[in-house]
């Protein structure tokens, strides 16, 4: 299933600061073994975005709750889990397969 994830600040830099490395390492461990797809922060500055999948709900909270800024409660998050119905063709043939493809131009 996959999951869209919206973490929003809810402290300044300076106390994210301490946790951005255990953070980053959360993420680079989670894209490795293949659950997250990406991740970046928000243009506007007030958190980030993750694109996600996990087999179900329950794995996608634990996952979750292992990341340092929701276990250090910097962040409120909000998690939905979306179908991919129609996706360039790269993204639904790794990630949506059941996904209606278009090639990218």
């Amino acid at each position: 299933m996959l999951y869209a994830i919206t973490l929003t600040y809810l402290h300044n830099q300076d106390e994210l600061a301490h946790h951005t490395a255990g953070h980053k390492k959360w993420l680079a461990d989670n894209i490795v073994s293949g659950n997250i797809i990406f991740a970046g922060p928000r243009v506007d500055g007030t958190g980030g975005y993750i694109l996600a999948n996990y087999p179900d709900d329950d794995a996608v909270k634990i996952a979750l709750s292992e990341d340092p800024f929701i276990l250090h409660n910097l962040v409120s998050v909000q998690t939905d889990a979306v179908i991919a119905a129609i996706a360039a063709e790269p993204f639904a043939s790794h990630w949506a397969k059941e996904a209606v493809s278009l090639s990218i131009k």
